[in-house]
This record gives structure tokens, sequence and C-alpha cells, in this order.
């Protein structure tokens, strides 16, 4: 299961626990550690960002 998915479907467990909610961010910043090649804000924003 990607993490993405892993978020959907259990967004109500990791928000209502501050322990799994540190858990996952965790595991998020680790993800973003290892990605190759490492984006650039610019990059993320421009993806990220509701138009």
């Amino acid at each position: 299961m990607s993490i993405k998915a892993y978020f959907n479907a259990n967004i109500g467990e990791i928000e209502s626990s501050p322990m799994t909610y540190a858990g996952f961010q965790k595991i998020m910043v680790g993800q973003a550690i290892i990605e190759q090649p490492t984006p650039n804000f610019c990059q993320l924003v421009t993806t990220m960002w509701p138009k």
C-alpha cells in the first residue's frame, strides 16, 4: 500500500492519536529525505499548489 493510500484510508486514526500522528510524520520525513532526484521548493509548490 502506498503512503498516500494509507493516509487516505487511515486519516481518522492518524489524527486521533498523537503517537500515531508522530509516527506517520516520521515516516513522511524519512521518505522525503531519500526522494531522488531531490525536488526543489519551487517545483514542489508548483506541483502541489491547488489551481
